[in-house]
């Protein structure tokens, strides 16, 4: 027991030595500066480890160096995905911006149109599905019979400031329609170029122009020129057409053809339909019957 005392007491004497020392030293360096006994000792001191200390300098910098370069690099490539994951992110919201741009003006048009022709009833339908295998000839829509769609409807689309002639309904259900564009050579449109008298003929589709119309059988006598709008006669010989007179149908943009029939002359007339057929999303049926 006296002797474990005497270990600690011992202990603390020791302790207390040193740091009187200490003491003693920090005052001396203090008030000697660097010219006194302590200034001396540590001059000696650095000029000793000097040496030692610029060998473990090179020897240590290139393992520094090489530290930062892989904590720079991974810290690039951290930044680099993160990058790429805003680039993928902002096109993402670009698409779906342009996606409700692309909505939001076909709801516009839709609207635009109907509030400008209220002498019709009218219903709007988004279309499902085009004929596959070349130009398309029918489009499914989402509205039917439940929607008071029917047979012979006459359907257009929204197209610029107005709108212009797709078909009409062929077939119908409850909740769908199908509808045959002007594409297909059964539609079976008669049209007259808007100011012009007597220029009238029937619409086909344009032969070696895929998504091109003709007006057909136009007395050569009538004066076209491109520019003038091609609308809806609203009759079919004598008898009242399926479409109602004046929709637009289309754009004259060429008169090269002519076709001879017996003592007649007639023209063949290029038209340019509003309606782009490729890219149809939106529909309004005009309920006719």
């Amino acid at each position: 027991m006296l002797l474990s005392k005497n270990r600690v007491i011992r202990r603390r004497a020791v302790v207390g030595l040193l740091v009187a020392a200490s003491l003693m030293l920090l005052t001396a360096s203090y008030r000697e500066g660097s010219t006194g006994v302590v200034g001396s000792m540590h001059s000696g001191v650095v000029e000793v480890t000097a040496p030692f200390a610029t060998v473990a300098h090179r020897v240590t910098r290139p393992f520094v160096d090489g530290w930062h370069w892989t904590t720079g690099l991974v810290n690039a490539r951290n930044q680099t995905a993160e990058v790429k994951t805003l680039q993928t992110q902002v096109g993402l919201d670009a698409s779906k911006i342009r996606e409700l741009t692309a909505r939001l003006a076909t709801a516009n048009g839709l609207a635009h149109w109907v509030e400008h022709n209220t002498q019709y009833k009218t219903v709007s339908g988004t279309v499902w599905a085009g004929s596959s295998g070349g130009p398309t000839k029918t489009v499914l829509i989402g509205i039917g019979s439940d929607s008071g769609v029917a047979v012979d409807d006459t359907v257009v689309a929204p197209a610029g400031d107005g709108g212009g002639l797709v078909g009409r309904v062929k077939q119908v259900t409850g909740s769908t329609a199908l509808v045959q564009v002007l594409l297909d050579p059964l539609t079976g449109v008669t049209a007259a170029v808007q100011g012009e008298q007597g220029a009238f003929g029937n619409i086909i589709p344009a032969s070696g122009t895929p998504g091109e119309l003709s007006l057909v059988q136009v007395p050569a006598s009538a004066h076209v020129k491109e520019g003038d709008t091609v609308v809806t006669a609203g009759v079919s010989g004598r008898l009242p057409s399926f479409y109602p007179a004046g929709i637009p149908i289309g754009r004259v943009n060429g008169l090269n053809l002519t076709d001879q029939s017996g003592a007649t002359t007639y023209a063949s007339i290029q038209v340019t339909p509003f309606v782009d057929f490729g890219n149809l999303n939106s529909v309004i049926v005009l309920e006719t019957n």
